[in-house]
């Protein structure tokens, strides 16, 4: 990370530079796109750390309004799924469990471990950020 707090795959993607712009840009954007609907935002939710602290920042700053999305992937411990529960029950943050249709986890991970070997070889590499956008979360 630089200064700017932008990772060097970030800072590959033609010569542009992604800073981290922290909580208040994140709220602001938010706030901007949020309107008078029921929810305000959309957090995925995996359970662990990084989300468990977005999605508290988030439930503070838009009581009632946040929902959170967790993806079940089929790897996810009793652990991780108690701590989910746990969280969302505490934040009174509504929460909705996706689970794939049977089968699309299992070829999902044949994909990614197909392209981290083409990445590996180089052919993915620069494509892949220049497809998806920055890999740094604001923050």
């Amino acid at each position: 990370m630089d200064r700017s707090g932008c990772c060097k795959l970030c800072r590959e993607v033609e010569g542009k530079v992604y800073p981290s712009l922290g909580d208040d840009a994140l709220r602001k954007l938010i706030e901007r796109r949020a309107g008078a609907g029921r929810w305000a935002c959309l957090v995925g939710y995996s359970g662990g750390k990084d989300s468990t602290y977005m999605l508290r920042r988030i439930a503070e700053w838009f009581p009632g309004r946040v929902l959170a999305l967790t993806v079940d992937t089929q790897v996810m411990s009793e652990c991780v799924w108690d701590n989910i529960n746990r969280v969302v029950t505490s934040l009174g943050v509504e929460w909705i469990k996706h689970v794939p249709a049977p089968g699309f986890m299992p070829a999902m991970y044949r994909q990614v471990l197909r392209r981290l070997v083409e990445m590996r070889s180089g052919t993915i590499y620069s494509r892949s950020i220049a497809e998806f956008g920055p890999l740094c979360w604001p923050g």
